[in-house]
């Protein structure tokens, strides 16, 4: 009994999956080992000085309607 020969298709599709799987894990690989390259501007470095406006809190207040 002769043994069937696998069809070309089949030995093709196999081959182009395990390329695909085998390009994309790599490629995954590559995206996440990258150091990221991030720029700071020293404005958004300096801390944030937080005023209160007396006046609006005062005006919101006294309104009417509340």
């Amino acid at each position: 009994m002769k043994k069937q020969k696998t069809p070309f298709l089949v030995k093709f599709a196999i081959l182009t999956t395990v390329t695909v799987v085998v390009s994309v894990v790599l490629q995954i690989m590559i995206t996440l080992r990258k150091t990221p390259d991030i720029e700071i501007s020293p404005e958004t470095t300096q801390p944030f000085e937080f005023s209160v406006d007396e006046q609006f809190i005062m005006d919101y207040q006294n309104r009417p309607g509340l």
